[in-house]
């Protein structure tokens, strides 16, 4: 059987495509999402939590996802502060399977709220633990990604070992 993960790329396609790559090329079956708007940001979430693993691709910081100005119409402004997406209103009412992961490329995981509220929806996160240099991304999702049947825990321990104590993830 092969597992499905749900890959939102947020803004930076780039990243977003190169993790596709990535994840097809180890026989993952990849569901890519480009939202350009917060409720179809939460959509895509809402996809995500009926597969396995959803791939948060994303630029981040202290107050969310950063959005940036253009793209489609905001129905809802008070999901957002200037061109950032709050996490916070991101996931209010969301709910993941106990045993879904959201993996999140997206620097202040942590200080932007995002872990708290992923593990609220009884899903588990691992994010960066700062601000990862991004040539490193792709090549750390990969390694999580190949460690992956060893169990969570471990593949994050595994990837962590081939980067920088700047560059290391964590797992929750």
């Amino acid at each position: 059987m092969t597992t499905t993960v749900t890959l939102i790329a947020v803004g930076d396609s780039a990243e977003g495509m190169g993790l596709r790559a990535v994840a097809e090329g180890m026989g993952y079956d990849v569901r890519l999402m480009r939202p350009t708007s917060p409720e179809a940001v939460r959509d895509a979430l809402i996809a995500g939590a009926a597969h396995d693993v959803t791939i948060l691709s994303a630029k981040g910081g202290p107050r969310g996802l950063y959005l940036g100005d253009g793209g489609a119409a905001v129905l809802d402004p008070s999901m957002m502060d200037g061109p950032w997406l709050i996490t916070a209103k991101l996931f209010a009412g969301l709910t993941f399977p106990s045993d879904s992961v959201l993996i999140s490329t997206a620097s202040a995981t942590r200080e932007s709220g995002l872990a708290a509220a992923v593990f609220d929806t009884g899903g588990h996160l691992v994010g960066p633990l700062g601000a990862p240099d991004p040539r490193v991304i792709i090549p750390w999702v990969a390694a999580c990604l190949l460690s992956a049947d060893k169990g969570l825990p471990e593949a994050v321990t595994a990837a962590n070992a081939l980067v920088g104590a700047d560059d290391r993830f964590s797992y929750g």
